[in-house]
């Protein structure tokens, strides 16, 4: 039933919820008004029939009556006291509330019949009066729900239509006539007075719903007002911070409009709000006039974003560097109307590329001099060594012709360091030979075994001397390789020899292997030299360090050993020219692995190439 009232409502869409609940509000509320008329109207009622209706019916329907505003007032206090204006289930108090008005409405229907004598007119008159009353009170009270309204104007008026019909004559007729139109009279009245009050809390509601999204509105713009602020203040600190700043130059007003970290840059007081485009060109150094104005003018023209590094003049005097890139906004026509871009000042950076590119030329013509010096040097020292090594050879075999063996041992031992210091010298020049990008590469086929052969005869004295043994072994598929032979004994020498020297009573072990990629060609052939030793070994962090020129690792540097820390360096940069690679794996106290993996055919130029790698092994 309540929900069938509601639909009657025509109450519908975003808020009617919020309606409808306080239509219930208004019924509740207009109660004590309507306890005082009924109370009233019906004490009147009683007293002006007290002498014609019955005593005991007088008197039971007053007590009905009573009974029936005592629970519509209970009703009330309750919907009040539990806030059910404020709370869901509205429904089920209309439901009560349309129980109490069948209950009041059978209450006046019931006095329209008991209080209509057949022999009076005048007590008829007088109920019909106090029950239209009635009827015309609950009208205003009742309009907000009007079934509950319709209900109660029916059931009022209804019974006295009917028993003055009953009663007849021209008097019941007359009466009968005036209640019913009453009746329809109350009916539209109270339905065009609910459609004002359902039409006055909707826009009421609407109002509200409206007054808050303009409220919610205000806040959510004050918010992005606030962080817009916070943003610009951000933007501003971060242009300053990166010293990058930006501006809008407005084509058809030739304006100019930059941000403080702008104004900063080129020197602009910040009360200067625009400058044009010709003042701009003032504060730009006039030897980078033309080339700003072209790239400006080309970017117009294409369309295209420019971006241009020129110096400025300040109004300070300053000379300053900046890099400025713009992009052009066109109209519906295609015009140009407005270039935004950024300026940063790159005079830091460009001071310090500067004094890069001069301190990379002083650096070169050191490194070169030095080469050069190294170079001359060991030609120099090459020709007295040589002369040193032939004559103690010479000294030598004319001691041993005449016995002289006490001579012989020291002959012996200077030619020994003779020639050591000759080794020293020639991996001088060759360093200084690969830096100065003058080593040249002699391409022949060769064969890996015999070339093995003769660098294990070279090798085994140097192993013998720190009671090592030397392993070779090389596969038997090793076939023969197209490259530079000198520079790859070179390489095992150099680490055959560095083994040698970092073992002791251990095993020095050569592997050679020819491998190939997937798909196998011999195009893709490799040889592989690994050169194993269970010396004292390198620390991982040192590994870079070895490869790099005169420098040694810790174990080298008890003085024991010698050497300048080149042949690692050397036989890198061979194996780059050889378009191959070496690598690395040592453990301290364990030994070293050594892999050189080489194109087994080195076909036109070199290929170059490096990797160092270490791990525990």
């Amino acid at each position: 039933m309540a929900e069938a009232a509601f639909k009657k409502t025509n109450v519908t869409g975003p808020g009617s919820e919020q309606v409808f609940r306080e239509q219930v509000r208004l019924i509740y509320s207009g109660i004590a008004y309507s306890t005082a008329v009924t109370a009233v109207v019906a004490g009147v009622l009683a007293w002006a029939q007290w002498t014609v209706a019955p005593v005991p019916a007088i008197v039971g329907w007053g007590a009905y009556m009573a009974a029936a505003l005592v629970l519509r007032n209970v009703l009330a206090w309750q919907f009040h006291a539990t806030g059910a204006a404020r709370h869901p289930d509205p429904r089920r108090w209309l439901i009560l509330y349309e129980a109490g008005i069948l209950a009041m409405g059978a209450g006046w229907g019931i006095a329209g019949l008991i209080f209509m004598p057949l022999d009076s007119p005048q007590h008829q008159m007088v109920t019909a009066f106090a029950l239209g009353a009635i009827a015309v009170g609950g009208m205003t009270i009742l309009a907000a729900v009007y079934r509950v309204c319709a209900i109660f104007i029916v059931l009022t008026l209804s019974p006295a239509i009917l028993r003055a019909v009953a009663i007849g004559g021209e008097f019941g007729t007359t009466v009968a006539i005036v209640c019913t139109v009453l009746l329809i009279f109350a009916l539209l009245f109270s339905r065009r007075q609910h459609m004002v009050i359902l039409n006055s809390l909707k826009l009421g509601f609407e109002n509200a719903a409206l007054a808050e999204d303009m409220m919610r509105e205000k806040r959510k713009a004050e918010r992005l007002n606030v962080d817009l602020q916070g943003k610009e203040t951000t933007l501003a600190r971060a242009q300053r911070i990166a010293g990058v700043g930006s501006w809008e130059w407005d084509i058809a007003n030739d304006e100019i409009r930059g941000s403080d970290e702008a104004h900063r840059i080129f020197g602009i007081p910040r009360d200067v709000l625009s400058i044009r485009f010709a003042d701009f060109m003032g504060i730009v150094h006039p030897e980078d006039r033309d080339g700003v104005t072209d790239a400006v003018s080309a970017a117009i023209d294409a369309g295209q974003p420019y971006s241009i590094e020129h110096r400025i003049l300040r109004a300070d005097g300053e000379e300053r560097v900046v890099h400025e890139q713009g992009e052009l906004t066109r109209d519906a026509a295609g015009g140009p109307v407005l270039m935004t871009g950024t300026a940063h000042d790159i005079t830091d950076r460009h001071r310090m590329e500067e004094e890069l590119r001069r301190a990379t030329v002083s650096a070169e013509a050191a490194n070169n001099a030095k080469s050069q010096f190294l170079a001359n040097m060991s030609h120099e020292l090459r020709t007295p060594l040589n002369a040193i090594l032939g004559y103690s050879e010479l000294l030598g075999e004319d001691a041993r012709e005449h016995g002289q063996e006490s001579m012989v041992v020291d002959l012996e031992r200077i030619n020994a360091a003779g020639r050591h210091l000759l080794a020293l010298v020639n991996d001088v020049l060759d360093l200084s030979k690969i830096e100065a990008g003058k080593t040249d590469l002699v391409i022949e086929n060769f064969d890996v075994r015999r070339l093995l052969s003769e660098v294990e005869a070279t090798v085994l004295p140097l192993a013998a001397r720190n009671r090592n043994r030397l392993v070779v072994d090389c596969a038997e598929d090793a076939g023969g390789m197209r490259s530079d032979p000198t520079k790859l004994r070179q390489i095992l020498f150099n680490l055959l020899s560095n083994a040698a020297k970092f073992t002791e009573n251990g095993t020095i072990r050569v592997r050679v292997s020819r491998q190939y990629d997937l798909s196998g060609k011999e195009e893709s052939a490799q040889v592989v030299f690994a050169v194993s030793d269970t010396g004292f070994g390198i620390a991982p962090e040192q590994i870079e360090s070895a490869f790099r020129a005169f420098e040694q690792t810790d174990s080298s540097r008890d003085g024991k050993q010698g050497g300048t820390g080149l042949g690692l360096a050397i036989t890198r940069h061979f194996c780059a020219l050889l378009g191959g690679t070496v690598t690395v794996q040592s453990e301290l106290g364990k030994g070293s692995v050594f892999t050189v993996r080489l194109p087994a055919s080195l076909g036109g130029e070199p290929r170059p190439g490096l990797a160092v790698s270490g791990k525990p092994g």
